[in-house]
């Protein structure tokens, strides 16, 4: 399948190739919760066979058994399995009702984050950070796995870096906004920009990632209202005229998106620091 999004788009998204030793090797790090007397196949074997089920678009536990069925020693050897041999259903199924899943959580962001590319010249990379929940576990919250993250990823690639659970609470917002400091302090800086939406436009978090050698890029609403008039003002064009007022320091990016023969997108930023101070 070829990308149909403009060239420069498409060299942004870079291939992330996860080898099945980096899999086994991530995977035995997690505590194996079946009897030793019970156990057939290596944890990080199934794990790792489950993952990879899953990234073959198998979307049910049954539809991962059968497809693991259907293939051959070259798939299956790598991932620590015997040549012909593969789990059934209930096999697979008991393992993970069994399975401690914030090990699990951790062992798979542990294993993504030494793939990620490492971040070279000031800006390089852009790391965002939002909150997650994931569906149909709303109501099940027993094993101790987060249901709510705070999630922080990589652009281009989307490694999850690092996440923090978020506390259940009414306040979906404040709940994020008190763990994101943990969050940041648990990523490295150096190079990287943080990007995220105008909830975390807060100075505590810029004055953070400003102190650990990163840069910021954040939506600025209404939660900062004197900010947001402030920029709204200096932009505005003044009353009875055409331009907006000319700005002592401006930086101008364009891009120009074309095809079958028309112009689809024009996007311009104006980057200023006549605000500051």
């Amino acid at each position: 399948m070829e990308c149909t999004s403009t060239p420069d788009l498409c060299a942004t998204v870079r291939p992330l190739v996860i080898s099945p030793v980096t899999l086994l090797a991530a995977f035995e790090q997690i505590p194996d919760p079946r009897r030793a007397a019970s156990v057939v196949y290596p944890l990080a074997s199934l794990l790792a066979l489950t993952v990879s089920g899953l990234l073959a678009n198998q979307q049910s536990v049954l539809a991962i058994a059968e497809w693991a069925a259907r293939q051959g020693d070259e798939v299956l050897v790598p991932l620590g399995l015997r040549a012909g041999q593969t789990p059934c259903q209930s096999t697979v199924q008991r393992l993970l009702v069994k399975l401690e899943s914030a090990a699990l959580s951790t062992a798979l962001s542990t294993a993504m984050a030494t793939r990620a590319p490492e971040a070279g010249a000031r800006g390089s990379q852009g790391i965002a950070i939002d909150g997650k929940a994931q569906r149909g576990r709303l109501q099940y919250q027993t094993d101790g796995c987060p249901v709510h993250a705070l999630a922080a990823v990589l652009h281009g690639t989307g490694i999850v870096l690092a996440q923090e659970a978020i506390t259940a609470g009414d306040d979906k917002a404040e709940a994020e906004l008190a763990v994101a400091p943990a969050l940041l302090d648990r990523l490295d800086w150096a190079g990287r920009v943080l990007t995220g939406d105008a909830l975390f436009c807060q100075r505590h978090l810029c004055q953070q990632v400003l102190a650990a050698g990163g840069d910021y890029l954040l939506v600025v609403k209404d939660n900062q209202p004197t900010l947001a008039r402030d920029i709204a003002w200096l932009f505005a064009s003044p009353t009875g005229r055409e331009q907006p007022m000319p700005l002592r320091d401006e930086r101008v990016a364009r891009t120009v998106e074309r095809g079958h023969g028309r112009t689809n997108d024009t996007r311009q930023l104006v980057a200023t620091t006549d605000l500051v101070g």
